[in-house]
C-alpha cells in the first residue's frame, strides 16, 4: 500500500484545476489614513488633535468557464486600537459614538461573452471622474 503525501498548496491548485478556474488574479491594497490639525491650544501632533484609521482591500478576478469571468472585491476598516493609544479620534469622526470595525462586500458579478458582446451582472464598482 502507497502512502501519498500532499500539500494544501497542490490541493488546492488540484481543486482549482478540477473546477476549471483560470486566469486568476488577486489585488489588493492596505492603507493608514492619518491626520492632523493646530487648531486649539494643543501642538500640531498633540494626541487631542490627530485622527486615524486602517483600511484594507482585497479582489480577485478569473475564467470558470470559457466566455463566463467572475469577480469578487471586499474592504475592511478599522482603528487598530489608535483612537485609544495615539490619537483621539478616528478618521471618519465617530469618536463619540462606539468605535466598530467593519468590513463589507463591494464587488460580487458574473460576466458572460458571446461573440463581441458581454453582459455582466452584480454588484459592481464604478470608476467616475
Amino acid at each position: 500500500m502507497k502512502l501519498v503525501k500532499m500539500s494544501l498548496a497542490a490541493a488546492v491548485m488540484l481543486g482549482a484545476s478540477a473546477f476549471a478556474i483560470d486566469n486568476v488574479k488577486v489585488s489588493g491594497d492596505a492603507k493608514l489614513f492619518y491626520g492632523t490639525d493646530n487648531q486649539g491650544t494643543l501642538d500640531l501632533f498633540d494626541k487631542g488633535n490627530s485622527y486615524a484609521d486602517a483600511a484594507l482591500h482585497l479582489g480577485a478576478t478569473g475564467d470558470l468557464l470559457k466566455g463566463v469571468s467572475f469577480g469578487v472585491a471586499g474592504y475592511a476598516v478599522s482603528t487598530l486600537g489608535l483612537e485609544n493609544n495615539l490619537v483621539s479620534n478616528t478618521w471618519t469622526g465617530g469618536h463619540d459614538a462606539v468605535v466598530e470595525d467593519n468590513s463589507w462586500v463591494s464587488e460580487m458579478w458574473l460576466a458572460a461573452t458571446m461573440g463581441k458582446t458581454t453582459a455582466k451582472i452584480g454588484r459592481m464598482e464604478l470608476d467616475t471622474p
